[in-house]
């Protein structure tokens, strides 16, 4: 396979679920590749692994509700609801079938559509997803929220970026660019709405994606990073013995955000799901 060069547009769409939703295209031929980004994070999670894809799809990267240049509604952060944004998201955009590849919440949100619309889907990637976080984590997180969303300057607010540890100074100067926001008050917020986040958080758990795992019937990429203190090797192996057409991956020189510390690798395995 060639690398295909492909020209990519920052789009605006009104999302028939009440909120205008922004978005990545790139340009491309089949049945497109559909990216979704953790929690708390934006479109350009997907940058650097999009420029290693050897496949010529289309590829379409949303901003969540409450994420990015999205709208900020006040509801719809559970589970079910942002699967259902993502619904009407394709619908809008008339995609009729589709690869998802999700991280953390992402991931979630990729298990619920092919298990509730599996006409929809020809495969997925679960990368590292949010299933049964470790409580010491998930109450980091809410901290953070709380505590680290707002910052007296823009390399304050780079230092802050979480899961950075693995990423190389490109990528975090690319993604610091497109996470914060200078606010009126002269200081720098983070491009995600901070109440949303945690009550995202609470659906992790409220709103499990576990059991109707069982119903995901599609080819399926489950994918951690290596060193992934969220997504255990025993939460894989355990999903991977839910979706009876999955291969599992631990992916070398990762943690829990693969598409900035190891997109190339990352990108090799995305081009095995979407092409076999």
């Amino acid at each position: 396979m060639e690398d295909f060069n492909r020209k990519v547009e920052s789009k605006f769409l009104l999302n028939e679920r009440g909120f205008n939703q922004h978005y990545l295209d790139w340009e491309g031929v089949n049945d497109p590749i559909i990216l979704l980004h953790p929690k708390r994070s934006n479109c350009h999670h997907w940058d650097h692994m999009v420029d290693c894809l050897k496949l010529g799809n289309r590829v379409l990267s949303p901003d969540l509700r409450g994420h990015g240049l999205s709208d900020y509604p006040n509801t719809g952060y559970s589970v079910p609801d942002l699967s259902l944004d993502i619904i009407s998201f394709l619908k809008k955009n008339n995609v009729s079938k589709c690869f998802l590849i999700g991280c953390a919440t992402g991931g979630n949100i990729a298990i619920w559509i092919a298990a509730n619309y599996p006409n929809l889907v020809k495969g997925i990637g679960v990368l590292d997803p949010g299933l049964s976080v470790p409580k010491k984590i998930a109450d980091e997180v809410k901290r953070q929220t709380i505590e680290e969303h707002e910052f007296d300057s823009f390399n304050e607010a780079k230092s802050s970026m979480y899961f950075q540890e693995l990423w190389s100074e490109e990528i975090r100067d690319h993604y610091a660019k497109y996470s914060f926001k200078k606010t009126s008050n002269g200081k720098w917020k983070w491009l995600y709405a901070a109440e949303p986040a945690r009550r995202i958080s609470d659906s992790l758990n409220n709103d499990s994606v576990w059991e109707i795992s069982k119903k995901v019937e599609c080819k399926t990429l489950v994918l951690r990073g290596e060193s992934s203190p969220v997504f255990t090797q025993k939460h894989m192996s355990r999903l991977g013995k839910n979706i009876i057409n999955s291969i599992q991956v631990n992916l070398p020189s990762a943690s829990h955000t693969p598409a900035q510390e190891n997109p190339s690798g990352l990108a090799i395995e995305i081009d095995k799901l979407c092409s076999e």
